[in-house]
């Protein structure tokens, strides 16, 4: 028998964009209602012209959609992959070689560095392949190669939980995102500008390359007894993850108002700031302590044979496996031994005996009987 040689391309090219986000009230509404609620406890109102407020580049008033300032309208979902598969009687192969992008959503996240982008990004690359060989009529043989590289990109000055329970809480009024003068804008009250935290905070990448390999042997033993085979394996598994954090700030600063809702006025009649937070300079740092492995070995035999009417069927295994991660003193060894026997009678399957012992000397075992009539 030979298997048809196959060549496989597939493309994937999306467009994810936000739906249903929040309807953010106008600076102007928000104003207004503000001062009704006052109003109605009997306070004084705290915005004299709600009007002021209408502006869309009054950075005394200002009106700041923050959803259309931190988020794009959409962003892009690539996937790419390629696969080989054939083979013949004796042999049989597969290859997959596959590329996964996700981009961002955050909008302009490489303002201030092209090369420092901030936006919260995912990349895989998949490489896989097995082997199948029936090296004589009793002997087979089977192998798995598999590696994933990932990167994960996301910005350091806020989570996408904080961000958005921000987004939800920062009114449009509060303050605008860049003062006159080009500094940061902010507010005593709310100490979170969004964009400014984005740009220029620092980002966090994280790093994971995995590899996975397993053996696969199976010997029939029919010079023995026909139905008997001895099978074993061994699968390596190592997988490390490395993190890059790079982090500095700077200072926002909150536009100062008199009662009357105008900005205070210095002696040269440029507005006066409250500063907020500090300038940090950047610092980088790196680390590596998600480096494991983990080794399984496992042998045993296995039979089933049928004679006329019944068949009968069972497996002894015995497995270790071997774990050591880094900063582990010791490696962590597990082992044991399991097997069962069961008989089939025309189609009817009895369990006669399943027998489990594990880590020393915990043994389990067990004697029944199951009907499976059809």
């Amino acid at each position: 028998m030979s298997t048809k040689n196959e060549l496989t391309i597939n493309a994937r090219y999306g467009v994810q964009t936000p739906v249903n986000l929040p309807e953010a009230m106008s600076a102007y509404d928000y104003t207004r209602l503000y001062n009704q609620a006052l109003a109605n406890d009997g306070l004084p109102q705290k915005y004299p012209d709600p009007d002021l407020y209408k502006s869309a580049n009054d950075p005394f008033h200002p009106n700041v959609n923050w959803y259309d300032e931190l988020l794009k309208k959409n962003s892009t979902i690539q996937n790419y992959n390629l696969s080989f598969r054939g083979g013949n009687r004796t042999a049989r192969y597969y290859v997959l070689m596959d590329y996964m992008n996700y981009d961002g959503l955050y909008k302009n996240a490489t303002a201030i560095n092209k090369d420092f982008g901030t936006n919260a990004k995912y990349s895989k690359i998949n490489l896989r392949a097995n082997v199948e060989l029936d090296l004589t009529k009793s002997l087979y043989v089977a192998a798995n190669v598999s590696g994933i590289i990932e990167d994960r990109n996301t910005p350091s000055g806020f989570t996408a939980s904080q961000v958005f329970d921000n987004l939800m809480r920062i009114p449009a009024a509060a303050f605008p995102v860049k003062n006159p003068n080009g500094t940061w804008g902010n507010s005593s009250v709310y100490n979170f500008n969004p964009i400014q935290l984005l740009q220029q905070n620092g980002i966090y990448s994280a790093h994971t390359r995995t590899i996975q390999t397993n053996f696969k042997i199976r010997e029939k033993l029919d010079l023995i007894t026909p139905g008997l085979a001895a099978i074993g394996g061994v699968s390596f598994n190592n997988q490390y993850t490395g993190t890059r954090q790079t982090l500095y700030s700077v200072m926002s600063f909150e536009i100062l108002k008199d009662n009357n809702d105008q900005p205070v006025l210095d002696g040269q009649g440029n507005p006066t700031y409250r500063t907020i937070g500090t300038n940090t300079p950047q610092t980088t740092n790196e680390s590596g302590n998600g480096h494991w492995n983990r080794n399984t070995f496992q042998a045993g035999l296995d039979y089933n044979r049928s004679f006329g009417k019944s068949t009968f069927s069972g497996m002894l295994l015995g497995r270790r496996v071997n774990y050591t991660r880094i900063g582990q003193t010791y490696a962590v060894r597990v082992q044991g031994i399991a097997g069962n026997l069961t008989y089939d009678y025309a189609k009817n399957t009895y369990s006669i005996l399943s027998l489990l012992t594990w880590d020393q000397l915990i043994l389990h075992l067990e004697i029944n009987t199951v009907f499976s009539l059809h």
